[in-house]
């Protein structure tokens, strides 16, 4: 072998090793690594950093038009669920006020309080119905103070009487109708005692106005109704000659 043919083999592996081998050959540019963002010169603001878009608040897959309506039926839902509890509500209220009022007393307090004032004044009537010109007047007088005192202590017991607010009312009509038979009973007194007693002419509109109070509670209260009378034969009766 000759030195050129020596040197020509020798070269030929060199060359081979030098090139390069099809499976190291470089990248594609699209498969390249991403290149590093430009550094900020100095000086110069950073670059405010990219956020995120938000995430979409409806469901994925659920139309707008499906997700208003199932809100309009949530909220006529809730308007009904409002709708009932106020209706409860107002049953509950109506329920305690019949409770409240089954639970009254109604007039038996006032009843049991003023019976001994109306039968005093019933007798009192009584009393003067019978009276005859020139006849004794002391029993009738007598009555007289009787009735005052009873009156008077019934007034007592009705107001201290803790009744319901239905109540009121009747407790109120019963003291107006007590206070006019005291006024009569007061000057049925002074007319026993003088028949020329200035209290002698108050007489007829006492009675009717005490008769008036009594008509007004005779519904609920037992024996008030009529507890007034004679007091024309009081008139004449005790008439100057």
């Amino acid at each position: 072998m000759s030195a050129t043919q020596d040197d020509a083999s020798i070269a030929a592996p060199a060359a081979a090793s030098a090139a390069p081998h099809p499976e190291s050959a470089p990248a594609p540019a699209s498969l390249a690594a991403p290149a590093s963002l430009p550094a900020a010169a100095p000086g110069s603001a950073a670059a405010p950093p990219v956020s995120a878009p938000a995430p979409r608040s409806e469901p994925v897959g659920v139309p707008a038009p499906m997700l208003s309506r199932a809100a309009r039926r949530s909220g006529g839902l809730s308007a009904r669920v409002l709708s009932l509890a106020s209706l409860t509500t107002a049953l509950v209220a109506i329920g305690v006020v019949l409770q409240t009022a089954a639970q009254s007393p109604g007039p038996a307090p006032v009843v049991a309080a003023t019976a001994a004032a109306w039968q005093a004044t019933a007798a009192l009537s009584d009393g003067l119905r019978a009276l005859r010109p020139g006849a004794s007047r002391n029993p009738s007088r007598v009555r007289a103070k009787r009735a005052a005192t009873v009156v008077a202590d019934a007034q007592k017991r009705v107001e201290a009487l803790h009744l319901a607010t239905a109540d009121t009312p009747l407790r109120s009509r019963v003291l107006r109708t007590l206070r006019a038979d005291a006024d009569w009973i007061d000057a049925v007194g002074s007319t026993l005692s003088n028949p020329r007693s200035p209290r002698r002419g108050d007489l007829s509109g006492l009675a009717k106005r005490a008769a008036n109070g009594a008509a007004l509670v005779a519904v609920d209260v037992r024996g008030a109704k009529g507890s007034v009378g004679g007091t024309g034969r009081l008139l004449s009766a005790t008439k100057s000659p």
